[in-house]
């Protein structure tokens, strides 16, 4: 059993920041609770009395197990499983539900979609189809109960600013050959939503539903949607006004156009579209200030539809300047496969990419946000493979890229949908218009559809989370902005990239300057606290107690690797030199010496009248924050180890987990000890009181061991009251 500290040595060593601690460390009678527990790994398995106590990680599955698992899995299962059990407690109150629901979203839907292809550059009957098609595919595999799958605006927008630089790229313009125009951007569009389909699909299977949160934080996803919102605003302005401006992903381009052709204004135009904008305005605010009628959200569009429909039939308003839609065929959509080869995925590669990445964030953002509303999980991969195999059935029947649609998914839900039956009925409904109602929306303008888009676009401008970013965060809101900026001025596509950039490289700035802590212990208790904390009161618990020849230092990192395991070591090495040149200080003090210790650059010159290698004997670690180490952090703690110990300075471990201990081990920092080596084996400990207590007990020997071998000199010390340290 290992000696107890003396209370002469114990105040010796002690060193108190606040004159209120009296009591010796051996009379602690919380400190003679905690026993000493080293843990030394060698090549075999520590006895159970030394393992930490950590918490050990499960053993995870073979690869044949997790591979047969996912074979057995299969697409087929997942539907057959998933209505399985949504038909079982299925009930007629549910069918009423999801049945008001779906109707309400199509009459929604109807105008809206027509508005959002005429976004994407595409004629507005392609809107519809991709009303119809995707929603009844979608609940097929999605585990989302209220999200409406649909034309969204930030899809569309990507697809109208993309489409036509890649067909100016081929040589094709809409003023030489509008035929070939429009067939080509149609077929590429078709091709997208297969491309689309794919890649989720792929994503579906291998996995992958967190890749895009491991890049896309709030403050990117905000900034990037704030400045899509102003870029489709000023897009549909000219429909608005009546001008032909050549469409473009640039605000200046926008704002240019829209000036130089500002004498195409068109007043009918014009009042039509502000009288659109302000009965869409009207109906949010009476569903937002009453929720008991919700509802009317979802009539904003149907009554824009209807009156402009019956101004402009009734007043023959085509004929003196008011432009319409194109007429829409009547009938279902017809298959487009043969429109997949050759697939242009060179030339479109990136717009999908960028579609994908936004689609898929958008709809798993609305999907959990009602999950959490009403009490179920959502499986992120099983909403990959939903959206891809909407998209893939979509591309066949001319629709194009489509996501989860936030105003329809709300009115949705506040109607009343308990499945994705009330999707389905949305689809069946649109269907129904193209079967018997297309002749009446060509008389639909486009001033309407463009009021339409701008009334819902607006609420997409974000600026409470600019505010909230710059009160609690900057460097987000830095990130905000340049989201934001980039997309208004360079484009969208290169304004998500360059946001996705910022933000990663934000993330390695952040996680290469770790937060490092030199602790103290907080006297009665087994706690260590940051000792730059300064005590509000001064009664005993609120002082931090530091020892002689002992640093504790708490690396408050989950991640240690290649970016920031050298500022660790920095930080490591920044302390212990603090901790000596405040011990040397202290005690040429009080031995009253001429000349103090040489300081240069925060590196201590230790003076020749010291008699120890290193007055700091040992160095604790408490690596309870970190959960993972990179090979290059092991590396360097082991040079760090071997460095500490050759300096005099024993480099002691706590709080470890059973993980990175297994890691310890296979980098070689253990070693067998009947090896000749030049260097000790490294201390693991369960706890940081019971390092610091082992610490003390080492040194105490070795005071012993002094004291037997000089006593006149370790006489005169403890006459002084002075030890050397």
């Amino acid at each position: 059993m290992e000696t107890p500290l003396t209370p002469a040595t114990a105040a010796r060593r002690r060193m108190v920041w606040s004159s209120a601690f009296e009591t010796a460390l051996d009379e602690d009678p919380v400190l003679l609770r905690y026993r000493r527990q080293p843990v030394i790994v060698g090549d075999g398995d520590a006895s159970p009395a030394t393992q930490p106590t950590g918490n050990a990680d499960d053993g995870d599955e073979s690869s044949s197990k997790k591979i047969t698992q996912y074979c057995q899995d299969t697409i087929l299962h997942r539907v057959v499983r998933q209505y399985k059990v949504g038909v079982h407690d299925y009930s007629c109150l549910k069918l009423r539900g999801d049945f008001l629901a779906g109707c309400t979203v199509a009459v929604m839907a109807v105008p809206l979609s027509m508005s959002y292809a005429k976004l994407a550059g595409l004629p507005a009957y392609f809107g519809l189809y991709t009303s119809m098609v995707p929603p009844i595919i979608n609940p097929l595999l999605s585990t989302s109960r209220q999200v409406a799958v649909g034309p969204a605006a930030l899809v569309c927008l990507l697809l109208g600013t993309g489409l036509p630089a890649l067909l100016e790229k081929e040589g094709l313009t809409m003023e030489e050959n509008e035929e070939a125009y429009t067939a080509r951007y149609t077929m590429l569009a078709i091709q997208s939503s297969l491309l689309v389909g794919m890649l989720f699909s792929v994503m579906g299977m291998c996995r992958l539903g967190f890749v895009t949160q491991l890049f896309l934080s709030r403050a990117v996803i905000s900034g990037f949607t704030s400045g899509a919102s102003v870029t489709i605003a000023l897009s549909q302005l000219k429909y608005i006004l009546g001008l032909t401006v050549k469409s473009s992903s640039r605000v200046q381009d926008l704002i240019k156009g829209l000036i130089q052709n500002a004498t195409q204004f068109e007043w009918r135009t014009f009042l039509l579209g502000i009288s659109g904008i302000i009965i869409i305005v009207i109906c949010k605010q009476i569903s937002t200030r009453y929720p008991r009628y919700s509802w009317v959200q979802a009539l904003g569009p149907f009554l824009v539809a209807l009156i402009t429909i019956s101004l402009t039939a009734g007043l023959d308003l085509e004929s003196k300047g008011v432009q319409t839609v194109e007429t829409i065929p009547k009938g279902l959509p017809s298959l487009t496969i043969d429109w997949w080869a050759p697939l242009a995925i060179g030339d479109l590669w990136l717009m999908v990419l960028s579609i994908a990445i936004v689609a898929y964030v958008q709809s798993f953002a609305i999907s959990k946000r009602f999950a959490y509303k009403h009490g179920y999980e959502i499986d992120a991969n099983q909403e990959l493979l939903a959206l891809g195999l909407t998209n893939v059935v979509g591309g066949m029947l001319n629709s194009f890229p489509c996501a989860g649609a936030l105003g329809q998914s709300a009115v949705n839900d506040s109607i009343g949908a308990q499945s994705g039956v009330a999707s389905m009925v949305s689809g069946v409904a649109v269907m129904m218009v193209l079967l018997f109602l297309t002749p009446v929306f060509d008389y639909m303008p486009l001033a309407s559809l463009g009021a339409i888009v701008i009334s819902y676009v607006i609420s997409m401008f974000d600026y409470p989370e600019a505010i909230y970013l710059y009160k609690v965060h900057k460097s987000d809101l830095l990130v905000w902005l340049v989201a934001f900026c980039a997309t208004i001025f360079l484009g969208v596509e290169y304004g998500l990239a360059l946001a996705v950039g910022g933000s990663l490289l934000l993330v390695v700035y952040e996680a290469s300057l770790p937060h490092t802590s030199m602790l103290g212990r907080v006297p009665g208790t087994s706690n260590f606290k940051n000792v730059k904390e300064s005590p509000k009161t001064n009664d005993i618990a609120s002082t931090i107690e530091r020892y002689k020849g002992l640093v504790v230092v708490r690396i408050n990192a989950p991640l240690l690797f290649f970016a920031n395991a050298v500022p660790v070591r920095d930080k490591v090495r920044k302390y212990k030199n603090l901790a000596t040149q405040e011990l040397l200080t202290e005690t040429s003090q009080e031995r009253q010496v001429e000349s103090p210790p040489t300081i240069v650059e925060n590196e201590v010159e230790v003076t020749p009248t010291s008699t120890s290698v290193s007055v700091v004997q040992y160095i604790v670690l408490d690596l309870s924050p970190v959960t993972s180490m990179d090979t290059t952090a092991l590396h360097i703690m082991q040079d760090m180890y071997q460095t500490q110990q050759s300096d005099g300075t024993q480099l002691v471990f706590a709080n470890v987990k059973h993980s990175l201990l297994e890691k310890f081990r296979k980098s070689g920092l253990f070693h067998d000890p009947s090896e000749e080596t030049e260097y000790d084996h490294p201390h693991f400990f369960s706890t940081t009181m019971d390092a610091v207590y082992w610490c003390l007990s080492e040194m105490d020997k070795e005071d012993k061991k002094q004291t037997v071998e000089n006593p006149v000199e370790t006489n005169n010390e403890q006459n002084g009251g002075v030890d050397h340290v």
